[in-house]
């Protein structure tokens, strides 16, 4: 985790290339929820997931299991055209 002496140093570089904005912590960035503490940051998607189901009507969608059939055989299967 860097020091706050490290970010002002790290804006103040920045600030000499790029049009900068401090708004402190993000909680969002690019629809992945952070959330940080001592020595963790957690990401999470779970927002971008529930704005993909309320689009396409699917936020009352009950999540079912589906079971693979535990015969089949998956291998890699390379064809080359002649």
């Amino acid at each position: 985790m860097t020091t706050n002496s490290q970010n002002d140093l790290i804006e103040h570089d920045l600030q000499a290339h790029f049009e900068v904005k401090s708004l402190g912590q993000p909680s969002m960035l690019l629809g992945i929820k952070l959330h940080q503490e001592d020595h963790l940051i957690t990401l999470s998607q779970t927002h971008f997931i529930d704005t993909l189901l309320k689009k396409f009507g699917l936020e009352n969608a009950n999540p079912v299991s589906t079971l693979m059939d535990n015969i089949l055989k998956v291998s890699l299967s390379v064809e080359q055209e002649e």
